[in-house]
């Protein structure tokens, strides 16, 4: 046990102000410092009668010594012997005001008493009132009382006899006097009345105790408290202090009613207004209000951020150089045994001080002072030093502070450490015993997930690697530490430090071989390749190195380095701010990696990155070799010249990069494939982390051009960026060269090349209002939409649409003067793309497209505006001009469009010259056709209306007049009138077919004359009355088939219904195996007058298809039928059917009572009706008992009922 180190014991403790405001030892141990004098002088100026600032909340995190500043000032407020505070004192001594306000205060009159709320009470009504009347108690003031006691008994008295006259009566009996008179002496503050009342309380109420202050307002009652001490004791007013305020908050912010916070609330702003009778407030928090609040609804929210603002906010910051001297202050060593250790101890104190005396953990100090710091801290470790005061601000509770390590006893602490010292020795605390003695805390830290996470690492690492291992585990235990306060700037987590951390212990060997050990065989921590951090890690128990070298090995043949970058790169754009400011619009380059070897070769870098939706690109160079940099910007400054759009960078030295891309590469991999096993996982993770530093760093070298380690070149010239504004203002100049026609349509949403949905519709709206015959006021849009929006911002502030109320009109009429001629170049462009299609009959938009968008155009215009300036210069062609693609011609309409947006190569624009001849050509057409044109095609001006409607007309055409009009049909039919039709299947434009093909197939010449439409007009009759003369056929098959020479010149339906009287009597009633011969007889009986639909009903009974339906062969079919069903009811005999064993003859009876009865002969079943059958019996029978027996019969018969044509 050391005898010449010892710690102050008073410090063993953490202060609990309830229980030590009466406790002289604390104030004698009391170290101020700036912060807490700064407080105290604050306060006491408080005190003075015209003082507003008296409501505070003192804000600090564990160990910050909240409490023991707080004891202290209290104690001050008490007017306590001064000699007590003996280091306050001393620093009263430099500081002149302060003193002369403390000894102000002791001198006057004001004297305040303290009233110390604490523990986790959830209602802030009962704390107040409870730590009030205890404080009152504690210091025999409970005479002293507010009004408010007596108006309660008073009360309460009341009450009994209203609501609970037994009581009332016991009441009565136990008082000396009348009831009456007893009140009357309370109402005149009679203290034995009072007393009397308080004695026989208990009596009648269970032996509870009576709270007079139960149901009287929190802040009236303290107000007339403090009122009362000043008037009957030595105390002028009230200090309130809640203590741990922060605890009230963790467990009851939530909850806490509307009452408590508006009591708080108006506590603070009486305390503020309370002047000579002085109230005072004062909570103690770790954390401000604000970080209790983020979770909380919007109304409790704000109810919260009011009462924060009702108080002072004192944050409780100590300067850790004044920490320091606490702990040197703790800290209590013999002069006489300390001065002969120094000496004896020389060398190594010297080689502590050339360490730290310049080491960036105490740069805020001067050398001689960090020297002073190290004797006085001694045997704390300079690094021990450094992170005590900071892991205990961090994680630090009540139990286990900076102090309570210092001075209290238990494991792990300095008392412990001392405990077996040896004086003669030169021995450090090093890290490892802080992180033992705080290590409790970290098991419960909840607030910090990354306190708890590093910890939980640290653990399971020690796990590992096992107790035996002693200087591992220290080195765990502090790099835990030293990531825990990630103060890297301070101290780096690095070989060199733990090195001098423990080198007092081991040798540099044994460090280096622990590490070494720690890295390569236990694989617990890891050695940063981009910093040479050490850095814990979860060990997954595989040899991550050997998995790593196995994959670059198998990735070796496909792999890139510059595709590995590029894949990497987070900066794979990059903008010219100025030029899109301007232009109201977003144009980008991308950041391309490009290896040197490519320059080598002959590369096509003009079209290269063609396909890309850039407006440009920025190559960044790799180079291969050491001695490649010169030789490659020569090459690139070759290159370069004719590229106008390509800016180059080149490093200025080689840097070897590709063992790390490959690395990366290959850990990547591994990472992706270990998904479900997350130890390994992390443990990935760890190497891709450092391994990106490496490759960001690099990266930056190429993007970052104010590091000067690349030059900029461009068209064969060093283009000077040495910032990152000017490599975005030289971006901006190439887009001003390439792009100098570019439009300035101030509406980003739809002006760029893949908008949104919901601007593709709007987009939509306007196109079709664009496409109309005639433009209304606003296109007929209204309100404030995005549609409307892009009206205004594309064709409005463009001047491309004249939008008054009297004149809507589309202008392509732009002067050069005007400011609104920027989309002259897209004018001209779409006038060049329709003078292109009429020289050369058709063209694609695929070349108007990249006539408008890539850089040749010097327009560059984004696809999502394109469709809009189409359809306005389509609305006035829209007469001249047909849209195709591969299946045919397209409606012109805003669909379309949209569909050439996504893919314009695929659509082809024809260009149409119009006279007089094929102007009436087309009205004459449109005459004969106009059964099938919608109205608004028969107003259109556009051929491709008129080509819908007869295709319409084709596709309404029923299937026999196209069978009898193919080339399948082997009967004679006319070939012009087959030729006409067999149009419709072929995959032409509407003006080829319309002003060539038909000509050609009428009159043999491609004009479009009279004579043309006489034959169409005929050949169009002949088809649609095939129908007719199909049906006039079949009627006269039939009329020769049942009529007899003198009665031909009957109608059908007669002739048949006449030939029915000659058959057996009783033929209607047979069901005939044919299944036709008896339905064709029901329609014969009827009285059909109309031919047409008598002959569809026997064609569709005899063919099985309607007559529309027919083919060329169905006509034979038709006859053979209509023949056999003759002669098989001419046939029919009803004694046959009646001498058959083998046949049934059913019998139903209607609603009114008609017997009409059917006969039919037996047939065997074949293999598929015994599976019919079966298929039915199982249905029956599944259906089980949920239908009766007498319900399946009935879906049997009707079933048969139908069958045999009878209506059911």
């Amino acid at each position: 046990m050391s005898k010449m180190i010892q710690t102050a014991s008073g410090f063993q403790y953490s202060v609990n102000i309830e229980y030590d405001l009466h406790n002289t030892e604390k104030l004698g141990n009391f170290i101020p410092t700036r912060s807490s004098l700064s407080l105290l002088e604050d306060i006491l100026d408080s005190t003075q009668n015209s003082a507003t600032n008296r409501a505070r909340i003192l804000i600090g995190a564990y160990g910050k010594g909240k409490s023991h500043i707080v004891l202290t000032i209290l104690s001050l407020l008490m007017k306590k012997n001064r000699d007590l505070f003996v280091h306050l004192n001393e620093k009263l001594q430099e500081n002149n005001r302060l003193s002369a306000l403390l000894k102000n205060y002791y001198s006057g009159k004001v004297k305040l008493l303290p009233v110390v709320i604490s523990g986790n009470s959830t209602s802030l009504h009962q704390a107040f009132i409870f730590s009030l009347q205890k404080t009152l108690s504690d210091n025999n003031l409970m005479d002293v009382m507010p009004e408010t006691n007596y108006a309660a008994a008073i009360k309460t008295i009341q009450k009994w006899e209203k609501d609970y006259p037994q009581t009332f009566k016991t009441f009565a009996k136990g008082i000396n006097g009348t009831v009456k008179a007893f009140i009357e002496k309370l109402q005149d503050f009679d203290v034995n009345a009072y007393r009397q009342f308080e004695q026989v309380y208990p009596e009648l109420t269970a032996g509870s105790i009576f709270n007079p202050f139960v149901g009287f307002d929190v802040v009236d009652l303290y107000e007339s408290v403090a009122k009362a001490l000043k008037r009957t004791s030595k105390w002028t007013g009230l200090y309130v202090v809640y203590d741990e305020f922060s605890k009230y908050l963790e467990a009851n912010i939530s909850t806490a009613s509307v009452s408590d916070t508006k009591m708080l609330q108006d506590f603070a702003e009486k305390c503020s207004r309370s002047g000579d009778t002085q109230m005072h407030l004062m909570l103690i928090s770790h954390k401000e209000i604000a970080n209790y609040i983020d979770q909380l609804p919007k109304q409790k929210t704000d109810g919260w951020r009011g009462i924060s603002e009702r108080f002072e906010h004192v944050l409780l910051n100590n300067n850790f150089t004044q920490v320091y001297e606490i702990i040197s202050s703790v800290i209590k060593k013999k002069p006489a045994d300390w001065n002969r250790f120094k000496k004896s101890q020389n060398k190594k104190f010297d080689d502590l001080f050339a360490i730290y005396c310049n080491h960036s953990l105490f740069n805020e100090m001067k050398p001689d002072e960090v020297q002073k710091l190290l004797l006085d801290c001694y045997p704390l470790h300079p690094v021990s030093v450094f992170i005590l005061p900071r892991l205990s601000e961090q994680i630090a509770q009540n139990e286990r502070t900076l102090f309570t390590f210092l001075s209290a006893q238990g494991h792990s602490t300095l008392s412990a450490f001392l405990s077996g010292y040896d004086d003669s020795n030169f021995k450090l605390v090093t890290p490892d015993l802080l992180f033992d003695y705080f290590e409790q805390l970290f098991k419960k830290e909840i607030y910090n997930n990354e306190i708890r996470d590093v910890y939980l690492l640290a653990n399971r690492a020690l796990e590992k690697i096992g107790k035996k291992k002693i200087l591992e585990c220290k080195i765990i235990k502090t790099l835990c530490l030293l990531y825990i306060l990630q103060q890297f700037e301070k101290i780096k987590p690095v070989k060199e430090e733990i090195f001098h951390i423990y080198k007092n212990e081991y040798t540099e060997e044994d460090i280096l071989l622990a590490i070494d050990n720690l890295v390569e065989k236990e694989f617990v921590v890891y050695l940063r390749q981009s910093n040479s951090y050490l850095k814990l890690k979860e060990s997954s128990g595989v040899d991550i190195e050997k998995t790593i070298n196995d994959e670059i090995e198998r990735q070796r043949s496909k792999f890139d380095l510059c595709d590995v970058l590029n894949e990497f790169n987070t900066s794979a754009y990059l903008y010219p701010s100025r030029y899109n400011d301007k232009y109201e619009m977003t144009r980008w380059f991308d950041f391309i990696f490009v290896s040197d070897k490519e320059f080598l070769e002959d590369t096509d870098w003009q079209n290269r990155y063609a396909e890309r939706d850039s407006d440009g690109q920025v190559i960044a160079v790799v180079l291969g070799g050491k001695n490649s940099a010169k030789k490659i910007r020569t090459l690139v400054e070759q290159v370069s010249v004719a590229q106008r759009q390509i800016l180059f960078v080149v490093p200025s030295q080689f840097k070897e990069i590709e063992s790390t891309a490959k690395k990366y590469s290959a850990v990547y991999a591994l990472r992706e494939k270990s998904h479900g096993d997350s130890a390994l996982e992390d443990e990935y993770q760890v190497v891709i982390d450092d391994l990106s530093e490496v490759l960001y760093g690099f990266v930056a070298d190429y993007i970052r051009a104010e590091r000067n380690a690349s030059s900029y070149i461009y068209c064969g010239e060093d283009a000077c960026i040495s910032r990152k504004s000017e490599l975005s203002e030289k971006l901006s100049e190439i887009c001003e060269n390439i792009y100098s026609k570019a439009p300035i349509i101030k509406n980003e949403a739809i002006n760029k090349n893949s908008p949104t949905t919901v601007m593709e519709n709007a987009r939509e709206k306007v196109i079709s209002a664009l496409l109309r015959n005639e433009l209304e006021y606003n296109l007929g849009l209204t309100g404030t939409g995005p549609d409307v929006f892009i009206m205004r911002s594309v064709l409005i502030n463009t001047g491309l649409l004249i939008n008054e109320k009297n004149d809507v009109r589309l202008n392509f009429d732009f002067q050069k003067k005007d400011d609104v001629a920027v989309v002259k170049p897209i004018v001209d462009a779409l006038q060049w793309f329709v003078n292109n299609a009429a020289e050369k009959n058709k063209a694609s938009f695929g070349a108007l497209y990249r006539r408008l968008t890539s850089p040749s155009g010097k327009i560059g215009m984004r696809k999502g505006i394109i469709p809009i300036f189409i359809a306005a210069f389509l609305h006035c062609h829209k007469r001249s001009i047909s849209i195709h693609n591969e299946y045919g011609t397209v409606e012109i309409s805003a669909q379309t469009l949209n569909q050439i947006n996504k893919n314009p190569d695929s659509y082809t624009l024809t260009y149409i010259s119009w006279d007089s001849t094929k102007e009436k050509y087309i009205h004459d057409m449109k005459t004969l056709f106009g059964q099938w044109l919608t109205p608004y095609e028969m107003k259109s001006l556009e051929i491709d209306g008129l080509f819908a409607a007869m295709n319409r007309w084709y596709f309404d055409l029923p299937k026999y007049t196209k069978e009898i009009y193919s080339k399948a049909n082997p009967k004679k039919t006319n070939q012009v009138f087959v030729d006409f039709l067999n149009l419709f299947t072929q995959n032409v434009s509407c003006e080829e077919i319309l002003f060539e093909r038909i000509p050609m197939v009428f009159t043999g010449k491609p004009s479009c004359g009279e004579n043309v439409l006489t034959k169409l007009s005929d050949a169009k009759k002949d088809i649609d009355d095939s129908i007719i003369r199909l049906k006039q056929l079949l009627l006269d098959i039939t009329r020769n088939v049942f009529a007899n020479q003198p009665v031909k010149k009957a109608s059908v339906p007669s002739i048949c219904k006449e030939w029915t009287k000659k058959l057996d009597k009783n033929v209607s009633d047979n069901v005939f195996d044919d299944g036709i011969t008896d339905r064709m007889l029901n329609l014969f009986y009827q009285n059909m007058s109309d031919e047409s639909k008598f002959i569809e009903g026997l064609a569709e009974i005899l063919t099985g298809l309607r007559i529309v339906d027919w083919n060329f062969n169905t006509i034979d079919s038709f006859k053979n039928k209509l023949k056999e069903c003759k002669k098989t009811a001419e046939n029919y005999k009803e004694t046959d059917t009646r001498n058959q064993d083998n046949s049934y003859r059913l019998s139903f009876t209607d609603e009114m009572g008609r017997e009409s009865t059917k006969t039919f002969s037996k047939v065997d079943l074949t293999p598929r009706s015994r599976l019919l059958f079966n298929k039915m019996e199982d249905a029956l029978n599944t259906m089980g008992q949920a239908l009766s027996v007498a319900e399946k019969r009935q879906v049997v018969v009707d079933i048969l009922q139908k069958m045999c044509g009878e209506n059911n």
